[in-house]
């Protein structure tokens, strides 16, 4: 059996020097090799979310499976953290006749109640994510850095719209102010 290596760590402000990919990789190996698979390719998405959908490196890593072969992972959180978007990438998996194994936290087979137990431990992935990002937000404040940039406040305007039944009304221009003497 062959098997597709995919692993992906969250950004992070020492991401240049985090090794979490290949400490991932590693470990994907060796349950390769205790299982008899065969190691055809690795792909790794460094200092990207999981939240995030455009990960070249996922879809090319799904892109790469044909029948029977299986996409390893360290964990299913390291797909996605996000509910739609687990769901679509096991979708994409299996309509290439593939399979998703993940190392640790893995439930095996296709019945509904493994698909069940996949898709609320995809919900705690994204629960997990949105409470990493509140704390980091509220750290940021308490520190007095902003977790984003705001933007520009605008003032509200309402919108006025022009209708055909009501006729146009010339502006009168601005009076012009006369030029005099300078003042002392």
């Amino acid at each position: 059996m062959k098997a597709i290596i995919y692993t992906r760590f969250s950004p992070r402000p020492d991401a240049a020097d985090s090794d979490s990919c290949e400490t991932q990789e590693k470990i994907c190996r060796e349950y390769a090799a205790m299982k008899g698979m065969e190691v055809v390719s690795v792909h790794s998405d460094p200092d990207r979310s999981g939240a995030d959908e455009f990960r070249e490196e996922l879809w090319a890593a799904i892109n790469e499976i044909k029948k029977g072969c299986v996409l390893l992972v360290y964990k299913r959180d390291r797909l996605a953290r996000n509910v739609y978007l687990a769901e679509s990438i096991n979708r994409a998996v299996s309509k290439r006749q593939g399979r998703i194994v993940a190392v640790t936290g893995d439930v095996e087979g296709d019945t509904p109640e493994t698909q069940l137990i996949r898709q609320v431990v995809a919900a705690m992935a994204e629960y997990e994510r949105k409470l990493i990002s509140k704390r980091t937000s509220d750290a940021m404040r308490a520190c007095g850095t902003s977790p984003k940039p705001t933007p520009p406040r605008r003032r509200w305007m309402p919108r006025r719209r022009r209708t055909d039944s009501l006729p146009c009304r010339r502006v009168p221009a601005r009076p012009r102010w006369s030029v005099g003497p300078a003042r002392p």
